[in-house]
């Protein structure tokens, strides 16, 4: 769960902040002017010179007023491949944007991004107020940039009319342009039937951009103790030991832990472990949040994490005074969360998730 920025306060006493964008900023500027300020302060521990090319080409998709957070995913090995993958957290009016049919280059990912939004904003009481639930999210490829898609789902929320049968006969079929295949559907149901009924809170998951129909589930309020029966139960066939091993070293250092499973007809036996924060990891950056530092030695302790990307993680966060024109505001630099891959056999990568966000510091506008 990646999520975005509400509480910029944290960056120092004084800076008064703007919950919304100004539209004199976004006619102007793009996420690529703002990629553009930090770029002097991205460390290449975090991501390769070589990457940044990929990331500017995404960047420049939206306007400024359109992105809440622009994030990065590196992986925290020594020596493991620096390919940086990105993403664009929409505000509302980005996602009102992605309606119109003219952000991307046409391609089928692009036009299925488009149909998203338009039934997502059909389904709800104030059409794109949960634009900050969806991502857009890129693998980083030297072509055109190609979307994969994110978004949180709350089957209980009274302001939409989204109901899970909606999911499974409108919105999945119209992802996959009608070829939603009946495997698949049956395994995803089978995914969500077998949840305890207090489990509401999840995430979808579609690789638009990637040659496989699968759908990505994360769960992100299935208590600790109930994961390895719900995994039992829907046939996961991975490693149950090491799963266990991870479970327990992280649970002291979140309030919660994430699963993110992969569903392409069986459950892949992969599977990705979140360990986040309830209040949401923006507000609660390491020098604010101790369990930060007792999550990395954990990734450390493990071989996850090497010290360099530990060092420069802990080193990201901050923010600076920015001017685009006539207009200042503030560039924020934070962490988002952390991931551990575990593959088939028990080997496990970890994963974390860096951005920036540009907010509108008072009396900037001239």
């Amino acid at each position: 769960m990646i999520v975005g920025c509400d509480n910029a306060t944290i960056y120092g006493e004084g800076v008064q902040l703007h919950t919304s964008y100004s539209p004199s900023v976004a006619a102007k500027t793009t996420v690529a002017d703002a990629l553009a300020l930090v770029q002097p302060l991205l460390p290449s521990e975090l991501m390769a010179p070589n990457c940044l090319s990929h990331a500017h080409k995404v960047a420049s998709l939206l306007p400024l007023d359109a992105v809440s957070f622009f994030g990065f995913e590196t992986r925290l090995a020594e020596g493991q491949n620096l390919s940086t993958d990105c993403a664009l957290n929409l505000s509302a009016s980005g996602a009102e944007l992605m309606t119109s049919g003219n952000v991307g280059h046409g391609s089928d990912a692009w036009k299925k991004v488009t149909d998203f939004y338009r039934l997502w904003a059909q389904t709800h009481s104030d059409p794109f107020a949960d634009a900050s639930a969806t991502w857009l999210e890129f693998d980083s490829n030297p072509q055109q940039p190609e979307p994969n898609l994110m978004f949180g789902y709350w089957p209980n929320e009274e302001k939409c009319d989204r109901p899970w049968q909606w999911m499974q006969d409108k919105l999945f079929p119209a992802l996959f342009l009608g070829d939603y295949s009946e495997p698949l559907k049956k395994a995803v149901q089978t995914c969500y039937d077998a949840l305890p009924a207090s489990v509401g809170d999840f995430q979808f998951g579609l690789m638009l951009a990637r040659p496989i129909q699968a759908i990505r589930l994360c769960i992100f309020d299935l208590p600790t103790e109930e994961m390895i029966p719900y995994l039992r139960r829907i046939g996961w066939q991975g490693d149950f030991k090491s799963l266990e091993k991870y479970l327990e070293a992280f649970a002291p250092y979140a309030d919660f832990i994430g699963l993110h499973l992969d569903i392409a007809g069986p459950v892949l036996p992969h599977i990705g472990i979140e360990p986040n924060f309830k209040s949401g990891s923006w507000s609660r950056q390491p020098h604010r949040e101790p369990r930060w530092h007792g999550l990395f030695d954990q990734l450390k302790r493990f071989d996850l994490m090497c010290d360099a990307k530990h060092k420069a993680l802990l080193d990201w966060g901050g923010h600076q005074q920015v001017q685009y024109g006539a207009t200042a505001g503030l560039l924020l630099r934070g962490l988002s969360h952390t991931k551990v891959v575990l593959a088939p056999d028990g080997s496990a990568i970890a994963k974390a998730y860096f951005g920036i966000a540009h907010r509108d510091s008072e009396g900037s506008s001239t």
